[in-house]
């Protein structure tokens, strides 16, 4: 499946409006892109999956307002992926997310319990 088809398939709509190849400028002064929309819309998903709010990840990352989130959500900003991955209750959630934009990964929960009592 594509990227198109997944980010479809985990955003539908009348719920989710995914938009591609968008930009904000017109030739090379577009720095917009469907690539940075989709990592958007994974950060969006790894806040969802670990139950955070976008409040919670600003002020995890030490910021005084939440602009900077606001606009790597939009793809209107790269992911600063050092600083998201810094973020201890995030890592797993973001790595989940990433790994459901492509097709050919499979996410398997294994639970082992060594010794039961």
């Amino acid at each position: 499946m594509t990227l198109r088809g997944l980010v479809h398939q985990a955003y539908p709509s009348p719920e989710w409006a995914v938009f591609f190849e968008v930009s904000n400028a017109t030739g090379s002064g577009a720095s917009r892109r469907a690539d940075a929309v989709a990592l958007g819309v994974a950060l969006a998903r790894a806040l969802s999956l670990a139950h955070r709010s976008q409040k919670e990840l600003w002020v995890a990352l030490g910021h005084s307002e939440g602009a900077q989130v606001n606009r790597w959500i939009r793809g209107t900003e790269r992911l600063q992926f050092d600083a998201l991955m810094a973020v201890d209750w995030l890592r797993r959630p973001l790595l989940l997310a990433l790994a459901e934009l492509d097709g050919g990964v499979v996410i398997r929960t294994h639970i082992t319990l060594e010794e039961w009592r």
